[in-house]
């Protein structure tokens, strides 16, 4: 009887067997990494979590209204976190809607209560920041939510002015600092592209001559001290004072060229506290 070699037969038959299924792998991973890319984002908290921030404003609002037609900032904790900003932007008026640690679609999907009630004269808009945490964003998915978010606000005022602030490096997040500058290259683009809108590098400041995070403008490596909300200030206060045809040396004076629209209810919601954000803030 002739000895068939199982092992030398078994070789020869599995090769081809494995060559295609190393083919079907390679062409099926990109799918594969695209699907799970969109899986999580389905799995990022929803925005409803920052409701009871929101609602703390609301009743900040019914017990002292704010005057119509301020400069309104909005975003993620950068802007929370910018006790001096009253002061850094007067004459300017102004009115602080940074909530925790929110991305660009939570500022969307509260718009109608922390942006548009207010009848702005300008909005200033920081985040995009916590948008590239995830392993798996791209700076083009930060260009699309803000272009959803200009395109709600122009719904309301076609002319609305609108600021975007640079996604601000860190030496925390230091890694992530060739996609940050990858994103602020295409909201750049868009802004310039998009008649209304400004760009402000407010990033650049934040970096020292070989183009690493300035740590001594960080109170925590994350968060901006007293000395980078100064750089801040310089670069957003002047185009501030350009939009509203007011002069640099204007002082408290100078508001009187910035007459406020008639006021507009304020909706109503019944928080009794105000909560802070869950981590991580930025």
């Amino acid at each position: 009887m002739k000895r068939i070699d199982i092992a030398k037969s078994g070789d020869r038959g599995n090769k081809p067997r494995l060559i295609r299924r190393s083919g079907l792998i390679a062409l099926a991973l990109p799918i594969l990494l695209a699907g799970a890319a969109a899986g999580f984002m389905w799995l990022q908290p929803s925005a409803t979590v920052w409701e009871p921030a929101i609602r703390a404003f609301e009743e900040q609002d019914r017990q002292q209204l704010p005057e119509p037609g301020p400069v309104i900032f909005v975003g993620s904790s950068s802007i929370r976190f910018w006790d001096t900003l009253a002061a850094d932007m007067a004459p300017i008026p102004v009115l602080n809607r940074g909530f925790g640690g929110a991305h660009l679609r939570d500022v969307l999907h509260y718009a109608d209560r922390v942006i548009l009630p207010y009848r702005p004269r300008v909005v200033v808009i920081y985040a995009g920041e916590n948008d590239l945490g995830s392993w798996w964003a791209w700076p083009g998915l930060i260009v699309d939510r803000f272009q959803q978010l200009v395109e709600r606000l122009r719904q309301r005022d076609p002319k609305l002015p609108i600021l975007l602030l640079a996604v601000k490096p860190s030496p925390y997040f230091a890694a992530r600092l060739e996609r940050q500058q990858e994103a602020n290259r295409q909201l750049r683009a868009y802004c310039e592209a998009t008649p209304g809108l400004r760009f402000i590098d407010v990033a650049s400041p934040l970096l020292d001559a070989q183009g690493r995070p300035r740590p001594e403008l960080y109170r925590d490596g994350l968060h901006l001290n007293a000395a980078g909300y100064a750089l801040w200030r310089e670069e957003v206060r002047l185009v501030l004072l350009e939009m509203l045809g007011l002069s640099s040396e204007s002082g408290g004076s100078g508001t009187a060229a910035l007459e406020p629209p008639a006021r507009v209810p304020i909706p109503s919601s019944a928080p009794d506290r105000r909560a802070d954000s869950p981590p991580p803030s930025r």
